[in-house]
């Protein structure tokens, strides 16, 4: 499964889900937090960190990553190879091989002694056990554990996603003849009952209703039910996030609608999802913010542009980093 460390550097804000909005940036090779008037908070000190989430975001001074809190302080002291946010109260971190969920408080809830994890979502966290010793050919099966470390669903699975709107996306194990290959994917309820059979070649999550999947011709969406909605006849596609859906297509972005049609028209050299009814695109030059009907509510003239989160986007000129508001007018500039 492939994973990404997060990089924040100059490339972006983020942002603690509380009442303390927190954006990262860069001085002197080293990463600190400004607030939502861009006054420093916390000094810059740290090799790399992570999105707050739940309060906390993970962080490195050296090689061991841990979590701070709002205020600079550790609140789970570096320890870990690899972590990712907190989701529901518990984070997956990882030391040497193995991977774990630890809580706020940094409890270790469930024992670092899974290949791999995924986060938790919905009150069930996704695990990848070790092979029982002695099963020859055995191959190493994804589950779901609940936060406290108990069995929720028996490791059946080749590939396991997090639950979102009531499903899980899971890949299925066939076999060649002793050996186990990948199999196809379906969806499991959060009592592990299969509700829409393994039939597709590859699946995402459910996201406003609709799951992309590929069924060996072209993307598609299928409803809660299982049922194709409608097809994706695009080389590159995305779930769903604000009412639209990225595409892509011989080198332009454009965007669908949720019944399928064309809403914005491949015409953008980059483009990110929506977020607070407005999408970062850029038409090869510089970054905007477009509408859902496709007009620009900002027009471009950014050398990079991010999400909007609680009214607010982090974006770069030529020479300064910003927060602006949703009409474009700048709150602060960063330090």
């Amino acid at each position: 499964m492939q994973r990404l460390l997060w990089i924040v550097l100059l490339l972006g804000a983020v942002r603690p889900l509380s009442a303390q909005p927190r954006y990262a940036f860069e001085k002197g090779n080293r990463i600190g937090f400004v607030d939502d008037s861009c006054s420093v908070v916390i000094a810059p000190q740290y090799a790399n960190v992570g999105p707050f989430s739940e309060g906390l975001a993970a962080a490195r001074t050296g090689a061991a990553w841990g979590f701070i809190d709002a205020d600079g302080q550790w609140r789970i002291e570096p320890q870990f190879d690899e972590v990712y946010a907190f989701h529901g109260g518990v984070a997956r971190v990882r030391s040497g091989e193995f991977w774990g969920f630890v809580d706020i408080a940094g409890r270790i809830v469930v024992p670092l002694r899974y290949r791999d994890a995924n986060d938790a979502a919905e009150g069930l966290l996704p695990t990848l056990s070790v092979p029982p010793r002695g099963r020859l050919f055995a191959p190493a099966r994804w589950g779901y554990r609940y936060p406290d470390g108990g069995l929720a669903i028996e490791p059946h699975y080749r590939d396991a996603l997090s639950f979102s709107e009531g499903r899980a996306a899971v890949q299925t194990y066939a076999r060649l003849l002793l050996f186990p290959v990948p199999g196809k994917w379906g969806f499991i309820d959060s009592t592990g009952s299969i509700v829409t059979p393994a039939r597709y070649r590859t699946a995402r999550s459910y996201a406003e209703g609709f799951a992309l999947v590929h069924d060996e011709k072209s993307f598609l969406f299928i409803d809660r039910g299982g049922e194709e909605a409608f097809s994706a006849p695009y080389a590159q596609v995305h779930s769903f996030a604000g009412g639209r859906a990225r595409v892509w297509e011989e080198g332009r972005y454009g965007f669908i609608d949720s019944a399928g049609a064309l809403a914005i028209p491949l015409q953008f050299a980059s483009a990110r999802d929506f977020s607070e009814g407005l999408a970062a695109a850029s038409d090869g030059v510089a970054w905007g913010y477009l509408r859902p009907d496709g007009t620009w509510q900002i027009a471009p003239r950014y050398a990079y542009a991010t999400d909007f989160d609680d009214g607010r986007a982090y974006v770069r000129t030529a020479n300064t980093a910003q927060l602006i508001d949703a009409a474009g007018a700048v709150i602060c500039t960063m330090p």
